[in-house]
């Protein structure tokens, strides 16, 4: 092993896409444990009910904003990578004195 890292820029894009969308699936199931009624429960049992679904509403609200995060992250590597890469060429290209 040599102990070089390759970054991949387009690799990072679709990484970042996955966990972007993952994110918002996550989101929309809080969503929708949110938006669960307890009206079908006893009262005995409603409390507890609803007690569940804040507690998971808040786990997955929590679960999706860090996803979204990866996200977001990866994002900025992929662009800060390309645009590294984008300078590297035309550096190199300027060492050429334009030759082909």
């Amino acid at each position: 092993m040599s102990g070089e890292i390759q970054v991949d820029p387009y690799t990072l894009g679709l990484s970042a896409d996955d966990w972007t969308d993952q994110g918002s699936r996550v989101r929309t199931a809080r969503d929708r444990v949110a938006d669960a009624t307890t009206s079908g429960f006893t009262p005995a049992v409603a409390g507890a009910a609803a007690s569940w679904t804040s507690a998971w509403g808040t786990v997955l609200g929590d679960v999706a904003d860090r996803a979204e995060e990866i996200g977001t992250r990866l994002r900025d590597a992929q662009q800060a990578y390309a645009v590294t890469d984008v300078t590297a060429q035309e550096t190199f290209e300027s060492w050429l004195g334009g030759t082909p």
